[in-house]
């Protein structure tokens, strides 16, 4: 099992949802977005957008601005997350390109929230070794 904690999820509403912990994802490519980088989707239960599989160029610029800040914690931080991210984008790629899955499941395996309820992480899990 790999997972990772969701990037976008600051556009969602959660008060509109009934979202757990261990409840089904979808990942999927979103055709709507055109970018250099492969934008996974993920939907809970398939149906309602909870966020996307975080972009490699993105995690980069945040360690490359850390670096230049002087700040190592964070550039550490930033460049242990490319390569996990990584491991989880190029599974999804060889499923879906690959292997021909138009979606690949997961589940939702933490929500985080803080004193007034709103969520500030949402992690997945993916079913690879």
């Amino acid at each position: 099992m790999i997972g990772t904690t969701l990037a976008g999820i600051t556009f969602v509403n959660f008060n509109e949802l009934d979202i757990k912990s261990g409840d089904e994802v979808e990942v999927s490519i979103d055709k709507d977005i055109q970018d250099d980088e492969t934008p996974y989707v993920v939907k809970h239960k398939g149906i309602k957008t909870i966020g996307y599989i975080p972009k490699l160029m993105t995690i980069a610029q945040w360690g490359i601005d850390a670096r230049g800040r002087g700040d190592l914690d964070s550039y550490n931080y930033n460049r242990d997350r490319y390569v996990s991210v990584k491991i989880v984008r190029d599974n999804l790629y060889t499923d879906m390109n690959r292997n021909h899955q138009e979606v690949v499941l997961g589940w939702i395996s933490r929500i985080v929230r803080d004193e007034d309820d709103n969520v500030k992480s949402v992690g997945i899990v993916l079913d690879y070794m």
